[in-house]
């Protein structure tokens, strides 16, 4: 069920809820320091920007919108919105601590922020916040309710599953956020949007479960990916043992805690989704900034140190042969294989691409090129003007997983 596109109001009611969420907050003189701090930025420098690119073209606009033969589209202008955004996104990573940072996806701003859009609407949705997760799954039959969104309570591997009808297709998410920010919460519309779609593309009972595994520097590495290894058995259990109706599915670092799992011998699954994996934590592979990408070197390299520990940070790639060798890997490879979701310009593209040949060594793997910048799967679906520029990345999600699965599901109705 697709929400409305972002508007000035929503905007104005997602900085009132961080507004009261930083009065509420032990951060609060850091963060009145650093919105001090952005004045600048914000009197001066985001419309002398803006002027130049669009006044003046003295600078070359992003393009992100025009059709090409992989399904993404590129070329035409970003909007007004979009740009202010991306910019201040920009800044907000190179700039903000992670205290403060953490608050924009602090569980009362986004899921607040949710309900407001289901207001206007008219719409509501019986919603409780569980602490490991979140299980979206349409009631039965199709047409009784809207979209149910279920609780997890307590650790993933012993949680009570929801008194819901058995899925005939389940995708494990894993929320992107550099491991030290980000919950399942700030996905609720991309993640109940996608579950509406592949319904209407024909799968009976779609499930998704978004973990909300630990973040750093609380819990550091490998910690994470031991919750995501439980995470795969729960959902393999709430299906019945079966594997090959189990997509694993993440965003950026979700992207890299779904290769470590997919990889590291935690038992095979239907299909591997990657939007914008964060591959290569070191700095050797990552590409200039192009265009309105807004992810940093420094900001990701702080990350890296949280998540790893200051001094491990550097070159940790993925072990994609630590612990199986050549044959291991493909006996563990998805059923389907696994498709990679990534933007020319991102700054993480040589990374991307080198892991995809490396892949491509153990089994099949599709390559997606979508939109201008990071994780575009996921961040169209906020940033995008009309429904078909919003529903881009969503769109080719359902796609291409009822191409590689839904020859094994039960009931069909065609329609994506």
């Amino acid at each position: 069920m697709p929400l409305p596109a972002v508007s000035t109001t929503d905007i104005l009611i997602y900085l009132l809820l961080l507004t009261l969420r930083f009065l509420f907050s032990s951060h609060l003189l850091l963060a009145i320091t650093i919105a001090l701090r952005a004045l600048p930025f914000l009197l001066f420098q985001l419309p002398v920007e803006f002027f130049r690119e669009r006044v003046l073209h003295l600078q070359p606009s992003s393009k992100c919108s025009e059709k090409t033969s992989t399904g993404g589209r590129r070329g035409r202008e970003t909007t007004l919105f979009q740009a202010m955004v991306l910019k201040c996104m920009r800044y907000s990573f190179t700039n903000l601590p992670v205290p403060v940072a953490r608050c924009f996806f602090d569980k009362f701003v986004v899921v607040g922020f949710y309900y407001w859009r289901l207001l206007r609407l008219s719409t509501s949705t019986p919603l409780r916040t569980p602490p490991k997760g979140l299980w979206i799954q349409y009631h039965h039959p199709p047409s009784s309710s809207p979209t149910s969104i279920s609780p997890i309570f307590g650790p993933c591997t012993s949680c009570t599953p929801p008194s819901l009808p058995s899925p005939d297709l389940t995708i494990l998410y894993l929320h992107g956020g550099g491991f030290t920010l980000g919950t399942p919460h700030f996905y609720l519309e991309f993640l109940t949007t996608l579950c509406s779609l592949l319904r209407e593309a024909g799968f009976e009972n779609p499930a998704i479960f978004a973990l909300q595994y630990s973040l750093a520097p609380e819990m550091r590495y490998p910690s994470q990916v031991k919750e995501v290894e439980g995470a795969v058995e729960y959902v393999v259990e709430r299906m019945g043992g079966r594997r090959e109706r189990v997509v694993v599915m993440g965003d950026s670092a979700g992207g890299r805690l779904a290769v470590e799992v997919l990889m590291g011998g935690a038992g095979w699954v239907g299909l591997g989704v990657l939007v914008s994996p964060w591959v290569e934590v070191g700095e050797g592979k990552m590409g200039e900034r192009e265009g309105e990408d807004y992810l940093d070197r420094e900001r990701l390299r702080e990350f890296a140190g949280l998540y790893y520990g200051p001094d491990n940070a550097a070159g940790h790639s993925i072990p994609l042969d630590s612990s199986q060798d050549g044959d291991g890997l493909k006996k563990v490879f998805p059923r389907h294989g696994i498709t990679v979701y990534y933007s020319a310009q991102e700054i993480l593209g040589n990374g991307i691409r080198e892991l995809i040949e490396q892949l491509r060594e153990h089994g099949e793997v599709k390559e997606r090129m979508i939109g201008n910048v990071h994780a575009w799967v996921v961040a169209s679906m906020f940033l995008g003007g009309d429904w078909e520029e919003r529903g881009e990345g969503v769109r080719a999600v359902v796609k291409d997983v009822k191409m590689a699965m839904g020859e094994e599901r039960g009931r069909k109705r065609e329609r994506v």
